[in-house]
């Protein structure tokens, strides 16, 4: 706890337990506390900020249960400093409300070319919900006669590739035909390996009408 916060030891030992967090989140805190003084819990774990020495702040996990076995009323706290985890979750979280709010056409793919999820621009893109695509192969979107341009696409990318502004057809759900321009993209997991695709699909089909009528 000295190394996680910056503090001696005798400097913690002169504060009061929440004292090394934010007002909001030493109030979450100090409730439960007083709920397992009073015997209607025995034990209970949250997530909070503690103040550094320097100002800073962390994030930890505490745990706090009590020690029944003591002749005197203690508890045991355990503190994990989990900021990086908190700083990854709230990237991610920022990450998907852009892909959410965004007007493009945005999807992941598996490997074998099946729909992992879907955005609401797609859904407007396309006419499928994601409940009604997710599960299904990318093919679903490709007119008959451009059957095999998926797979050629995913060998190029599967392969290490990428591909920028490919201009296309797609068919929505009515069975219409559209014009698109797509950036796909490998998904690599934490040791580089390509586990899927994403792909972002941009309408273009009143530019490609326009340059048809010039």
């Amino acid at each position: 706890f000295c190394s996680m916060l910056g503090f001696s030891e005798e400097e913690l030992r002169s504060k009061h337990c929440v004292d090394f967090s934010p007002r909001e989140d030493a109030e979450r805190d100090w409730t439960l506390f007083q709920q397992l003084r009073a015997g209607s819990i025995d034990h209970y774990q949250l997530e909070k900020r503690y103040f550094r020495r320097d100002g800073s702040l962390v994030w930890g996990r505490l745990i706090i249960s009590l020690l029944d076995a003591h002749p005197s009323p203690l508890v045991l706290a355990i503190a994990e400093d989990v900021t990086e985890k908190k700083i990854a979750e709230e990237a991610r979280f920022r990450h998907a409300a852009i892909v959410e709010s965004s007007e493009d056409g945005i999807a992941s793919v598996s490997l074998d070319g099946v729909i992992v999820s879907w955005n609401s621009g797609a859904q407007r893109m396309y006419g499928y919900t994601e409940a009604e695509v997710v599960g299904k192969n990318v093919t679903v979107l490709l007119p008959p006669e451009l059957g095999n341009e998926e797979k050629q696409l995913m060998a190029t990318v599967t392969a290490g590739g990428r591909i920028e502004h490919y201009e296309t057809i797609r068919m929505t759900k009515t069975g219409k035909k559209i014009n698109v321009s797509l950036t796909i993209s490998p998904i690599k997991d934490s040791s580089g390996t390509i586990v899927g695709l994403s792909g972002i699909a941009r309408d273009i089909t009143d530019r490609k009408q326009a340059e048809e009528a010039l």
